[in-house]
């Protein structure tokens, strides 16, 4: 039973348990009796109705009203980031000193946007196909301060030092970039359709990161520099608000744990509705 709070449920029917899906693909492949019930805290939040996008446990389709994810019942936390640049410690003093600067973090961003990573030219499923679109739109432009590198790249924790924006996508599945872009106060630029973000219910994403449609890329360049240094600051301002979130190690000054169990509880006053309005 799930007992965060004075109440408990008693015959439930499972709803008021859960656990943890942490592969790639979180609860996608899970069998549908499982999908049916309990809260299932993942890392990929790809949901919408008829997203028949990849095949289930052993063949199955996905479930027909929210493929891997139901917004209303399941929970996206944050992974674990294993570079070392936040488990340095380091995010705590980068974010200290914009806090104390209003939004300014002291850094020289020359880079207006980056990227680095695979691309699988041909695997559209990968990423959603924003990868291969961005690729795509950027051929054939020479722009000195975007940054798109196919592969591995030398120094590419600095780069997220030195850009103002970073693309963070999805791959086969839950990535990475959203976080590592977050604790370098690199403003994400979400590209994944139909997949909700960590703890999305419970941080203010419009504040400080700018999400686009894969129809948006063509337009990504403009769109970017149509944004003022004042508004730069003012959403590296909210990510000094906001970064502990998307951090586990408490002592490098993470709280996503803290954002689990709030989750969780809001989940189980969901239920604590339902059961006395019955």
């Amino acid at each position: 039973m799930l007992c965060l709070s004075a109440l408990c449920f008693v015959n439930a029917g499972g709803r008021d348990h859960f656990w943890w899906m942490t592969g790639d693909f979180g609860a996608c492949w899970m069998p549908h009796h499982l999908m049916e019930t309990g809260i299932k805290i993942v890392h990929f939040g790809m949901s919408g109705a008829n997203l028949n996008w990849r095949q289930g446990y052993k063949g199955e389709s996905l479930h027909p009203e929210y493929a891997c994810y139901l917004p209303e019942r399941d929970i996206m936390a944050t992974p674990v980031i294993p570079t070392l640049f936040p488990n340095s410690g380091k995010s705590m003093e980068l974010f200290k000193k914009i806090k104390d600067k209003h939004g300014k973090d002291g850094l020289i961003r020359p880079i207006l946007f980056f990227f680095a990573g695979g691309i699988r030219d041909n695997d559209p499923s990968y990423s959603g196909s924003a990868r291969q679109v961005l690729v795509a739109a950027l051929k054939g432009h020479n722009y000195s301060d975007v940054l798109v590198a196919t592969g591995a790249i030398m120094g590419y924790n600095e780069k997220f030092l030195s850009a103002q924006f970073c693309f963070s996508p999805y791959g086969s599945g839950w990535g990475l970039r959203l976080v590592i872009s977050l604790l370098h106060a690199c403003i994400p630029v979400i590209v994944q359709d139909h997949v909700w973000q960590p703890f999305e219910e419970l941080l203010p994403y419009p504040e400080f990161s700018v999400r686009l449609r894969v129809q948006d890329i063509p337009n990504l360049v403009p769109i970017l520099r149509s944004y003022r240094v004042e508004e730069l600051d003012t959403m590296r301002f909210a990510l000094a608000k906001h970064w502990s979130a998307f951090l586990w190690p408490r002592g490098s000054g993470g709280s996503a744990y803290n954002y689990t169990l709030a989750a969780l509880r809001k989940r189980l006053h969901n239920l604590a509705s339902e059961y006395y309005l019955r």
